[in-house]
């Protein structure tokens, strides 16, 4: 068989073959956890390229007042790489309870899709010692999807994900700043009740405020 490749005539010595370009490989999109969302919407580990979206939607100080001081303002592209750094700590992942040794440990904060773009974020934050049979949930969307019933979808699914993923866990629970009805009612849509208040323990944005205390529990527990 014929090479696809051929040398330069010996009669033409200074002839040379032109480098081939060089070319950029980047890894694979992360298989969804969660897809076939109304919507067009998605739940899948973050990828590189999400940064510029991320950061995009992220840059909100409607969204910033609503979350803890860990959330930065202005949330600049490094932000977000910087945040999708920490996601990719594996010492930070978990494993179910009643779940083998051996079992790998799973990711627990994921990036919100709609048509390949990241518009938002949802994640579990384990509870510890005695309270280790249960996790917190958090998550944010861009503005733009607000009032459109996007994160009460994902948010559902996200919640049946978690019960099929953690046998162990029996209740999910979600800390919202008193000011924050719009999650509140997010968070009832999806199932969650609200189980008190904890008064006066957030200091945000120079202001001393209530805090909900939002909770699920798995079914038959």
């Amino acid at each position: 068989m014929p090479s696809t490749v051929t040398s330069p005539p010996l009669s033409s010595p200074a002839q040379t073959t032109a480098p081939a370009p060089k070319t950029t490989t980047c890894n694979p999109l992360p298989t969804p956890i969660i897809s076939s969302l109304p919507h067009n919407l998605q739940v899948r580990a973050y990828h590189p390229t999400d940064a510029p979206s991320c950061a995009h939607h992220a840059n909100n100080r409607k969204i910033w007042i609503n979350m803890t001081d860990m959330y930065p303002y202005p949330y600049t592209i490094e932000s977000a790489q910087s945040w999708m750094k920490h996601t990719l700590d594996t010492t930070l992942w978990i494993r179910d309870e009643l779940s083998p040794e051996n079992a790998p440990l799973i990711q627990p904060n994921y990036a919100i899709i709609r048509n390949g773009e990241c518009i938002g974020s949802i994640g579990l934050k384990p509870r510890k010692d005695i309270k280790r049979r249960g996790c917190e949930v958090g998550f944010w969307i861009g503005e733009e999807f607000w009032g459109r019933g996007y994160m009460v979808v994902v948010l559902k699914a996200f919640v049946e994900w978690v019960w099929r993923t953690f046998p162990a866990l029996v209740r999910l629970d979600a800390e919202v700043i008193g000011w924050n009805k719009q999650s509140g009612r997010v968070l009832e849509k999806a199932g969650f009740m609200l189980e008190g208040v904890s008064r006066r323990s957030v200091f945000k944005d120079g202001r001393v405020v209530d805090e909900e205390i939002w909770a699920l529990f798995r079914e038959g527990v």
